[in-house]
């Protein structure tokens, strides 16, 4: 299952998986720490951008920041996640300073809902939840419990490190499933940290060979081809809906939840908003209506969004594709951040 199917995002399950088995694992490293300790909750656009060691530098005193970005990750594993953080902190008697959400609109969408594997991965949930939220929350999902219960005994209970050892780095990579270059190059691991979850990097999952590496280069002008806009809209069109923003009435309440039970234990929320390269084009009349109702909808919840398309005038070269910023575009994002 892991290595069959590259165009619903299982690989990225799996990876997701990983990466939050390592997050978990230096949690409590993080906990004991005496500064104030802010997290920063997206997608890809977070994960393997979002520099927290940069961030940290706008403000005017100690903070202790982590990139807790996900790719392609829904509400329901995202709040498999925050339930997990909420046990340990509580436990620890802590609360987070602040919580910064990147409000990730292509990610509530019916088309993503339908593209997507939406929905609890046994795998993240292995790798999250420990041994008391694990009973009290799985029996409430039966089915999952029994794949999870199944996937232990054919693995001899090992973790998801091991599961991707075996599955995505020896088949994955190399599959006939793979087929796009541009896939390839930001899936491949040779272009990438070794670690998934770097306590080193806060969490940033960047690129870790240098320069002069023939491989590397080859990779960069992948990504720096002059069609990239191109591609990358098309791609979030088909998966997202990014042009028209239709909506999942499910996904927007899962959000709103994931949302308010991070207030639960976060002294202040930071829900901001950034727009897609060029989507004053390509977005329909109706998903800039979709997308204000949206903000009517969280705002009756108490949740307002810091919407940064109107705090900053937002250039080509701030991107490196449609969704994700560049060097330049991040260090506006820092600086306006840093200010709520």
């Amino acid at each position: 299952n892991c290595a069959s199917d590259a165009k619903k995002n299982t690989f990225y399950r799996a990876f997701n998986s990983i990466r939050a088995e390592k997050f978990i694992d230096y949690l409590p490293t993080i906990l004991n720490l005496n500064e104030d300790i802010i997290f920063v909750f997206g997608s890809s656009s977070i994960e393997g951008f979002f520099d927290p060691l940069k961030f940290e530098k706008y403000f005017n005193k100690k903070v202790d920041v982590y990139n807790l970005g996900f790719r392609s990750i829904d509400c329901t594993n995202q709040r498999i996640l925050i339930e997990r953080m909420k046990y340990e902190f509580l436990k620890k008697e802590r609360r987070i300073s602040k919580t910064y959400v990147r409000l990730e609109t292509s990610q509530l969408t019916n088309k993503f809902l339908s593209y997507s594997n939406v929905g609890p991965d046994e795998r993240f949930i292995n790798s999250v939840y420990n041994t008391e939220l694990f009973k009290k929350k799985m029996y409430e999902n039966p089915v999952v419990l029994a794949r999870i219960l199944l996937n232990n005994y054919i693995f001899g209970n090992t973790s998801a490190s091991d599961v991707n050892e075996y599955l995505i780095d020896k088949y994955m990579l190399k599959s006939e499933y793979v087929t796009d270059k541009f896939f390839k190059v930001w899936v491949d691991p040779l272009f990438y940290d070794k670690e998934p979850w770097s306590y080193k990097k806060k969490g940033l999952y960047g690129w870790n060979l240098p320069e002069s590496e023939d491989q590397f280069k080859l990779a960069l002008l992948e990504l720096k081809k002059k069609d990239s806009y191109n591609y990358s809209l098309e791609y979030f069109k088909r998966c997202c809906d990014i042009n028209n923003l239709v909506f999942n009435k499910n996904l927007v309440d899962e959000f709103i939840e994931n949302i308010l039970l991070l207030r639960t234990f976060s002294n202040k929320i930071v829900l901001f908003y950034y727009p897609e390269l060029g989507s004053d084009i390509f977005q329909t009349l109706e998903a800039r209506m979709q997308l204000k109702q949206l903000m009517i909808e969280l705002a009756k919840k108490d949740i307002v969004v810091v919407d940064l398309s109107a705090d900053i005038i937002w250039e080509t070269k701030d991107y490196e594709d449609i969704i994700h910023l560049s060097t330049q575009g991040l260090e506006k994002l820092y600086l306006h951040l840093s200010k709520y």
